[in-house]
């Protein structure tokens, strides 16, 4: 048999293994455990030898890390607290906040509309920490940045206009591009965000069908030590492997579609 129809072949027999991977790509309801068919899952996760191929297929991209560094968002916790602790903007707004910075406060009133689901309002208050002077907004410009993507892709899956879905997803993508340059150029990120923006990225991929850079991104969230990525590597290969005959026969054309399938099959367990 031809070694190109092998591997499509092999992409069949692959994508009756990954089920539960489908819905599982990094996204704003990317899931942090499997809570359903959690054995079955993790039954089907290939050697440790799979792991190194995977940071293989990584973008040489240079981020800068913060392992272990405190939080930005525990410094005023007490005050912050209060306000979320009143569920409502309005109540929010009746908090004595003269001794935290702005940036703090429009950044919490923004979370605590985000978590009430008044995204129109969050947006208002992430836009306003980003409208501060540079040097007023230094700790949470990044929040504020990925808590927009996060808006951006909110119910991405159900929005049945494509046209606003890719709007949308580009919306999204700026402002996780706006994060990773940030932390490449010094601003601090203690949470990492932008190690997360490039599993958010790769799923924007995702949903435009752009394998190879889904995979590129996934694999360098995974280069930087988050396993979820991994789980996300699967999701891919699940999607690949559910395509039709032509649509597949061209997404195996590709360089990194074609090595990540090649070394899924080999090295699973």
């Amino acid at each position: 048999m031809h070694f190109k129809s092998s591997l499509l072949v092999s992409a069949l027999l692959i994508s009756t293994s990954l089920t539960h991977f489908s819905g599982y790509a990094c996204g704003p309801e990317f899931p942090i455990k499997f809570t359903d068919h959690r054995n079955d899952a993790f039954s089907v996760i290939p050697t440790i030898e799979f792991d190194k191929q995977i940071k293989q297929l990584a973008q040489d991209l240079k981020l800068k890390t913060y392992y272990g560094m405190r939080s930005p968002l525990l410094a005023y916790k007490y005050v912050a607290g209060a306000m979320r602790e009143t569920k409502s903007l309005k109540k929010a707004k009746e908090v004595d906040t003269s001794g935290i910075p702005g940036e703090y406060r429009l950044y919490t009133l923004g979370a605590i509309a985000f978590h009430n689901g008044e995204f129109p309002q969050a947006k208002t208050y992430f836009h306003q920490v980003l409208a501060l002077p540079e040097q007023a907004r230094q700790e949470l410009t990044l929040s504020a940045l990925y808590s927009l993507s996060r808006i951006s892709l909110m119910n991405i899956h159900s929005e049945k206009d494509l046209v606003l879905k890719n709007k949308r997803l580009d919306s999204a993508q700026k402002y996780l591009n706006k994060i990773i340059n940030l932390n490449q150029n010094g601003w601090l990120d203690p949470d990492e965000l932008a190690i997360a923006s490039l599993g958010e990225i790769g799923f924007i991929a995702l949903q435009k069908k752009q394998w190879s850079k889904a995979i590129s991104y996934y694999a360098t969230q995974f280069k930087y030590g988050d396993e979820i990525a991994k789980y996300s590597i699967l999701s891919v290969i699940s999607h690949i492997s559910s395509l039709g005959g032509d649509e597949l026969k061209l997404a195996i054309k590709q360089e990194k579609v074609h090595l990540l399938l090649l070394s899924y099959w080999l090295n699973k367990e």
